[in-house]
């Protein structure tokens, strides 16, 4: 994901915005990272290959291909665009960002020697950062309605509750500001809305994504007699995520209410550690086998919140804020499983493929005594989600090489109307002498998710189109 996905997944904003729910859970167990521009150029298909610092994100056994020490830096360019259609109106809203895809260093020592065939060879210890989602996107969306508001929400979720236990961080601030009102003709702890006689209503909603998901691990790995390679990494995931919301409804043809502006910002922190461990065999000089096991993480994550809503009147407006939130979460994402294969030819190139399996049902939010509502969401909408990835470089001189790849990722969620499956698309070049190598890439990442402005009891979805570009050039060095 780089967070591809920015991220993406079934946002929902019903009325309670901050509560914890199965869209952060998706939003941090899913990712579609692009590593270093070699393993970018050839689609991520690198499980079998090894010898890339991205290989501790697939297969942490690739390490031990090594035969020198490698220091690489990996700076990148992120360029996500979102097209949204919504009552018949489309947008179109992108945004850019420079960032640092991957980075680390391995230091490889030599153990055994060359012509005795059945010992160790070497061992390698190698440090990587590695971004597995960026979060950046910039989404705008725009619609004309009829009677359809934002007000049928806050009255669903405000009816039976008396005024001072409504949620401070909307139907309060709806009822502060004369959005709803108690109607006691109805009973008591009932409400009526602002909105009537089957106005046509612009609803606008701009959303600005920042933020990444990245994993920093320590790897170990060593080779067996040229045929077997093992290793094993832990590390630490980090996350941090920032969003800025702002929903608006223009009321035509009203004699008092005129427009609602609804804001809200969240921020969340924290992360987790991991395991994988992984091997890659070798039974002939041109054939790699891989195997890797991914373990889950438990993420322990913090969020900071707030909202306002502003209601504008023919004659004056009123605007109430909320207090300042918080709320401590964690949140345990599945593991994975990966084989994988590589044809290779030292004078012509290669052939790589990957296969991923991940379970989302296992995603949780802890203390299942809390959630156990949304735990049984997850088990009821997740899926089992898999990823093929295949990739090829050709040789064209010894020192020059290109290459291309593809990647598919079926949707994580059993409704295919949510889909996030995507499709990425990628190539680059690489220029290679024994000491020093720089290589390019680009990727081009599409998938579709569909996102409603509030309630979605009350209003249509929004399909949204994400073509995520991402541009990668790794220096690196070998010593």
């Amino acid at each position: 994901m780089n967070k591809l996905f920015a991220i993406f997944f079934l946002h929902t904003l019903v009325v309670n915005s901050f509560a914890q729910s199965e869209s952060d859970v998706m939003r941090y167990s899913f990712s579609a990272p692009v590593g270093t521009a070699r393993t970018t150029g050839m689609g991520g298909a690198f499980g079998a290959v090894g010898a890339d610092l991205f290989s501790p994100v697939i297969n942490p056994a690739g390490i031990g291909v090594y035969r020198k020490s490698e220091f690489v830096f990996s700076p990148g360019l992120y360029a996500p665009t979102t097209n949204s259609s919504y009552y018949g109106t489309s947008n179109t809203d992108d945004k850019f960002k420079l960032n640092v895809a991957n980075w680390g260093f391995v230091f490889n020592s030599k153990l055994g020697k060359d012509d005795n065939l059945e010992e160790w060879k070497s061992v390698s210890l190698a440090y990587t950062y590695n971004r597995l989602n960026d979060f950046s996107q910039r989404v705008f969306i725009q619609g004309q309605t009829q009677s359809k508001s934002i007000i049928d929400g806050f009255l669903a979720s405000s009816n039976g509750l008396s005024p001072e236990n409504l949620d401070r961080f909307s139907d309060y601030l709806a009822f502060d500001t004369y959005l709803i009102d108690t109607f006691y003709v109805l009973g008591v702890n009932n409400y009526i809305g602002q909105v009537y006689n089957d106005p046509k209503i612009k609803q606008t909603k701009t959303i600005n994504r920042n933020g990444a998901q990245g994993e920093s691990a320590f790897t170990v790995s060593g080779n067996y007699a040229n045929r077997w390679f093992v290793g094993g990494s832990i590390g630490f995931r980090r996350i941090n995520f920032f969003e800025s919301m702002q929903y608006s409804e223009k009321i035509m043809d009203t004699i008092q209410l005129q427009e609602i502006i609804f804001n809200n910002e969240l921020r969340t922190n924290g992360g987790g550690f991991f395991a994988k461990v992984g091997t890659i065999f070798v039974p002939a000089p041109w054939l790699r086998l891989g195997l890797s096991l991914h373990s889950g993480s438990r993420l322990n994550l913090s969020d900071s919140y707030s909202s306002d809503i502003t209601a504008k009147y023919k004659n004056g407006s009123l605007t109430s804020e909320s207090p300042q939130g918080g709320f401590d979460y964690t949140i345990r994402t599945p593991g994975k499983i990966n084989v994988s294969m590589a044809l290779l030819s030292s004078k012509i190139g290669m052939l790589s493929a990957d296969y991923e399996i991940t379970d989302f049902r296992n995603s949780r939010l802890i203390p299942n005594s809390t959630f156990s509502d949304i735990n049984q969401n997850i088990s009821n909408s997740f899926a089992l989600s898999q990823t093929i990835r295949v990739g090829g470089e050709l040789r064209l001189t010894p020192n020059y090489l290109i290459r291309i790849g593809y990647s598919n990722s079926s949707s994580p969620y059993k409704n295919l109307s949510n889909s996030l499956g995507y499709n990425r698309y990628t190539g680059g070049i690489g220029y290679r002498e024994d000491w020093f190598f720089v290589d390019v890439a680009f990727a081009l990442t599409s998938f579709s998710e569909n996102y409603y402005l509030y309630n979605p009891s009350y209003v249509d979805a929004a399909n949204l189109k994400n073509i995520n570009k991402n541009f990668i050039a790794s220096i690196g060095f070998r010593f």
